[in-house]
């Protein structure tokens, strides 16, 4: 097993590529350290077990970990490459359907939301994996023409996820969707 780390635009995250794949699923899992752990899988509750990291997003292909902001890398990606190996070569870097209680069942959407979730689904989604991160649709505010999104993993806190939410993002669903007038992140 191999593992090479990745920069992404947000300084506090970093990505861990693997060989294999560690979910099956079409969607990512993200765990923070001030949420509930308990079903979490071990290799998880060891990354946390170093005590200045944030956050963990797992993907099929990647595992993206931030850490606090005046953590230092260089002390912080040994340790967790360790953990990695460790597990990895164990055979407990998987995560199947039940080894987490997090609800991923997708939201059936309609009308304008559908499209929204659909056009985040395609064409947003992919480009933010690249960079580490998520981005989940929350739902859309017709009145107000706001949507709504959670960003997770890199693009959690990282300085230009405000940029990428209004100069890509909101333009592009403005584009397609012209009821969309702002594209606003949710916390948690």
């Amino acid at each position: 097993m191999f593992i090479q780390t990745e920069e992404t635009p947000n300084p506090l995250s970093l990505k861990f590529i693997t060989n294999s794949e560690i979910i099956s699923q079409n969607y990512n899992i993200s765990f923070q350290r001030n949420g509930n752990l308990n079903d979490a899988p071990n290799f998880i509750k060891d990354i946390f077990s170093i005590e200045k990291v944030t956050s963990v997003m797992v993907n099929a292909e990647f595992i993206t970990v931030s850490i606090e902001e005046h953590a230092q890398w260089n002390l912080v990606k040994p340790e967790i490459i360790h953990i990695l190996l460790d597990h990895g070569q164990n055979g407990g870097l998987k995560i199947g359907s039940n080894d987490t209680k997090e609800e991923k069942a997708k939201k059936e959407f309609e009308g304008i939301e559908k499209e929204i979730a659909d056009l985040i689904e395609e064409r947003v989604r992919p480009a933010v994996e690249m960079d580490g991160g998520d981005i989940e649709f929350i739902r859309f505010d017709e009145p107000e023409g706001i949507v709504y999104v959670k960003m997770k993993g890199s693009c959690d806190g990282c300085p230009s996820s405000s940029a990428t939410l209004k100069n890509g993002i909101k333009r592009m669903l403005e584009y397609y969707v012209p009821e969309v007038i702002d594209v606003v992140p949710v916390e948690g």
